[in-house]
């Protein structure tokens, strides 16, 4: 809803409380629609942390895709097995969780199936950790997290 974009400036600051903007809009959240997918913690290491969980949802027909300008600034949509495949090639950029969750994705036709199949899953909190070894550094995360990959040699680290 365009009109409500002048906004979006007042809810990023917490000028306006996301309850009072909800109610004065006549507007509910879908929490209903939503399937807890994923749960990344940073590692502890970083400077910049973040406790993000990831969800799925199907998206209204006619839902319009746009940009908040600050944590959204561009977009581009793909197939799992196309953004896999940019990533391998390198033209595409894509870091360690998020080529792990692609990976789950490709594995299922539809959406549907893919919500179904985690409507009921446990999920594990993945903090990923590095492990220095004989070979080099190697970024790791719990294998009962259920990701293809449990461990990568990190190519950038000694």
């Amino acid at each position: 809803m365009a009109a409500l974009d002048p906004l979006r400036d007042a809810l990023h600051k917490g000028d306006l409380p996301l309850k009072d903007f909800l109610r004065q809009h006549k507007l509910r959240l879908a929490c209903d629609a939503l399937t807890r997918f994923a749960h990344w913690v940073t590692p502890t290491m970083m400077p910049k942390r973040f406790d993000t969980h990831f969800f799925l949802a199907v998206a209204p027909g006619d839902q319009i895709l746009a940009h908040d300008g600050h944590e959204s600034v561009d977009s581009v949509w793909l197939t799992p097995a196309q953004a896999l495949a940019d990533a391998e090639a390198g033209s595409r950029t894509v870091i360690f969780p998020t080529l792990r969750n692609i990976e789950i994705l490709e594995g299922f036709a539809d959406c549907q199936g893919l919500i179904d199949a985690f409507a009921s899953k446990p999920i594990v909190t993945v903090i990923p950790w590095t492990e220095k070894r004989d070979d080099g550094t190697w970024l790791c995360i719990p294998p009962e997290a259920g990701y293809k990959l449990s461990e990568e040699k990190m190519t950038s680290m000694p």
